[in-house]
């Protein structure tokens, strides 16, 4: 299997590619990234004949088209999806190349969902969201679906502190993709119906085993607009997170209207003020040393519950995983970009994890386990 990994040089494409590269069914893995030189580093850091780099222009479609010929599948990182996703995977369909992202952005997940028809006609699966949040909480709700009679309620939370956030704040595609989770209105599926509600609105304090009481409220992710889709019957599907040392100064962003990515005219020159947002956290100062010991640890923590019933019982599953979250974020990627090189999953179309018939949970997460990747499973009744 040859697989092309667009922007894997970054957080999360570096582990997906480390791991493709001990993989024996994997043939090669190009690293392809507009950053060269980051490519090669990587390249050079894993000292495999597997691993080879070149550099590609996400934005140019021909370009890419061309460098997706003769791959099996391409797995992208570029980001944020809210720019890059479509286009990515409608390259991918032009060259006939299966396709895998990460992709945390509600709209362009619907986007993509639509291409699930050309997709089927170029033979090609492709896999929308296969990172952690969504991902591995979608492959949360597939296992769930199958150990209850029923699911009424699912509810996914998550942390991911600022000190786990690699790389320069100001260019990072993770925080601008966490300023477009926050910004206006964002899609809940509440009382067997999806609503928009307030980003950030709904706070609530989460008791997570690592990391301990923090604060998660409503953002725009999408597996309250995906999970629905595929499972009839649910009343509530909620998604909240939170960036502990950084919710705070998030907040202050969005009141004050830098959230948006709407231009403004900023004396004569149109200016996008999330992009404003952005260079103004590259100006924060490093620091001190009293204030790092206050921050969180770089431990990221993901819980999905489900609430069901179970031989006519009411049921309660709990779902827990922590650790970086670039690993816990590139490597279900790689997963489930080898099970499609091995035919494991090999159903034509545009897909949410969740929706996914022939990935089984229980060969998933043997394959997390195996890469030391602990998943808790706990039932309730």
């Amino acid at each position: 299997m040859r697989v092309l990994a667009l922007g894997g040089a970054g957080q999360e494409g570096a582990r997906a590619v480390a791991d493709l590269a001990k993989s024996p069914q994997v043939d090669a893995v190009v690293v392809g990234d507009i950053n060269i030189d980051a490519a090669n580093r990587l390249k050079s850091d894993l000292a495999s004949d597997k691993v080879s780099a070149v550099q590609v222009d996400a934005t140019r479609h021909d370009e890419l088209v061309a460098a997706l010929q003769g791959v099996d599948v391409v797995m992208t990182f570029v980001g944020p999806y809210f720019r890059f996703g479509v286009p990515i995977l409608k390259a991918a369909i032009a060259a006939k190349c299966s396709y895998v992202d990460i992709c945390d952005d509600t709209e362009p997940t619907l986007e993509m969902l639509d291409l699930s028809k050309e997709a089927e006609a170029a033979g090609i699966t492709a896999v929308v969201g296969a990172g952690v949040s969504p991902g591995w909480m979608n492959v949360n709700v597939r296992d769930a679906s199958r150990k209850l009679d029923s699911m009424s309620e699912i509810h996914f939370r998550w942390n991911v502190p600022v000190t786990d956030i690699e790389g320069d704040l100001s260019a990072s595609a993770a925080l601008e993709h966490g300023l477009h989770m926050i910004n206006g209105d964002v899609w809940q599926f509440i009382d067997g119906q999806l609503v928009k509600v307030p980003a950030m609105s709904g706070s609530e304090t989460v008791d997570y085993p690592v990391l301990g009481k923090r604060e998660a409220y409503f953002v725009g992710h999408p597996e309250p607009v995906t999970v629905p889709r595929y499972y009839s019957g649910l009343r509530q599907v909620t998604q909240k997170g939170g960036v502990a040392g950084f919710d705070d100064f998030m907040r202050a962003l969005r009141e004050v209207g830098l959230t948006s990515e709407v231009p403004i005219d900023v004396r004569g020159q149109k200016v996008r003020p999330s992009e404003m947002a952005m260079a103004l956290i590259g100006l924060l100062p490093e620091p001190t040393e009293e204030e790092k010991a206050q921050l969180p640890p770089p431990v990221s923590e993901f819980l999905t519950f489900v609430v069901g019933e179970k031989g006519g019982k009411p049921t309660r599953l709990s779902y827990h995983t922590a650790g970086p979250m670039g690993l816990l974020t590139g490597t279900p990627a790689s997963i489930i970009t080898q099970m499609i090189g091995a035919g494991s999953v090999k159903t034509p179309g545009v897909f949410a994890p969740e929706g996914i018939a022939d990935l089984d949970p229980e060969v998933f997460y043997a394959e997390l386990a195996k890469r030391e990747i602990k998943v808790t499973i706990k039932e309730e009744g």
